[in-house]
């Protein structure tokens, strides 16, 4: 393992720890996804394409791309039509 990759794990590392403990002392009720915190803005970006806006699918057009890009620099979520989320359901 080459010395900056041992220091950009550590640097991860450290600032998780540092996010955990900033969180629990204010006593929040935020969650903490560790899958989802990174510490480069561009992969960010990149993860929140590929997984979030686009489900499976890595390989997006043109129109997909924009529309998620979109939604991710306004901070919009769209509801996938695919899941049972927003539906409509009366209770059982």
């Amino acid at each position: 393992m080459s010395i900056q990759c041992h220091e950009d794990i550590q640097s991860c590392a450290i600032g998780f720890v540092e996010l955990c403990q900033m969180l629990i002392s204010a006593e929040s009720k935020v969650r903490i996804t560790p899958g989802l915190v990174n510490s480069d803005a561009v992969e960010n970006l990149f993860n929140q394409q590929r997984s979030t806006y686009n489900g499976a699918n890595t390989n997006t057009n043109a129109l997909q791309y924009r529309r998620s890009l979109n939604s991710i620099l306004l901070g919009q979520t769209t509801v996938s039509q695919k899941a049972n989320a927003g539906k409509n359901r009366s209770a059982a």
